[in-house]
């Protein structure tokens, strides 16, 4: 698995055109494309949390064609994957906001997340920078909404499966 920065990036999207399917990417949205073909935007906003427990993440992916705008599946709907999650403090000290921020884009994208080592643990034993399981990843991952959005739609061949 492996993407790349799309260079130029599309334009951005007309402000005044609130039409899911106009050209153009949203303001702070990256294009990338995957080693599939496959076109998409990723977006990440940090928010401070209260009381100074770490940042929250809002981290979206989005299937886009070339020009930036929005695919959609066969019920017209948008092919987005959103995640909120938090991270603590000294996750942030630890690792740093934009090391964090880039595991988030990682996870979207369906691609490796960082390993670092297990704290206390074994020697050469590691997890996942933000202590996320695989099947957490597995579903925030738009390879995987790109994979079900090819399977849905109306069975014609249910008598075969039976």
């Amino acid at each position: 698995m492996s993407y790349t920065k799309v260079s130029p990036q599309p334009q951005l999207r007309d402000p005044n055109n609130d039409d899911i399917a106009a050209p153009g990417l949203y303001p702070s949205e990256v294009a990338v494309q995957l080693d599939t073909g496959e076109f998409v935007a990723v977006y990440v906003e940090r928010t401070w949390q209260e009381n100074n427990a770490g940042l929250a993440f809002y981290t979206s992916a989005r299937l886009i064609n070339a020009d930036g705008s929005t695919k959609l599946c066969v019920a017209g709907k948008e092919i987005v994957i959103e995640v909120r999650t938090a991270s603590v403090q000294k996750d942030i000290q630890d690792y740093g906001a934009d090391a964090l921020t880039k595991e988030h884009v990682l996870a979207v994208l369906g691609e490796p997340t960082t390993q670092v080592a297990v704290p206390d643990g074994q020697p050469g034993e590691t997890m996942s920078m933000m202590r996320w399981d695989a099947n957490f990843l597995a579903n925030i991952s738009i390879r995987q909404a790109i994979a079900a959005v090819a399977c849905a739609g109306q069975v014609t061949s249910l008598a075969d499966l039976l």
